[in-house]
């Protein structure tokens, strides 16, 4: 077994070009920006099959610099909480997304939300977090009974470390399943992500219900 310590330091950037760069990192063939560009109405395009409409809440777990949260606010007209362990990505989060209609808040703020939000997205985050088990948690507190769950992650965890990136193989399939009803889980589109991605990563759709 590796014994490391969590880095979160890793996600303090400075600027947005560097934050990108940690968001969507270049994989071959593809930029960040390239990836940028394609992943983004691609993800958009699933979220379509989640009923969303300007009264609706959604967090943006692990934001960034809120791209999503941006594209869903631009659509629907709905607002938009980003949650993120970074300072600095919440401070750029505000600059990108420029809507009335979004905040960012630390994660300890997902306090405030109890079965109050529509919908969690959850894209390449949670194979980040310290506690998989715990940040789960959260996502479970905040949503409303039937509100629904986006996923994109590898299908192992890449935990930030004083060694390095690490699999501390917490298994993110059994603790989505425990949680959550699943409605759907699915590779990607291998002409967006490029083959190897979409060998390696899965999307899915879950939903909350009664205990």
């Amino acid at each position: 077994m590796i014994i490391a310590n969590y880095d979160r330091s890793v996600f303090d950037v400075t600027d947005m070009d560097a934050a990108k760069r940690i968001i969507l990192t270049p994989e071959i063939g593809l930029s960040t920006q390239d990836r940028w560009d394609k992943e983004t109405p691609y993800l958009m395009g699933l979220l379509e099959k989640v009923n969303l409409n300007p009264s609706s809440v959604v967090v943006d777990f692990g934001a960034g610099i809120g791209r999503l949260s941006k594209s869903i606010i631009e659509k629907y007209g709905c607002s938009a909480i980003g949650l993120d362990i970074s300072n600095n990505m919440r401070a750029l989060s505000g600059v990108y997304v420029g809507s009335d209609n979004y905040f960012a808040i630390p994660p300890a703020g997902y306090k405030f939300f109890e079965n109050r939000v529509d919908l969690v997205i959850a894209v390449w985050a949670l194979q980040h977090v310290r506690d998989l088990e715990e940040e789960v948690a959260k996502i479970k507190f905040m949503l409303k009974d039937g509100g629904k769950l986006f996923v994109v992650n590898e299908r192992r965890r890449f935990v930030p470390s004083d060694k390095g990136w690490i699999d501390d193989s917490a298994d993110i399939f059994m603790s989505l399943q425990k949680n959550f009803k699943v409605d759907e889980i699915e590779m990607m589109d291998s002409n967006i992500v490029t083959d190897a991605v979409a060998k390696r990563t899965f999307y899915g759709f879950f939903t909350k219900q009664n205990d």
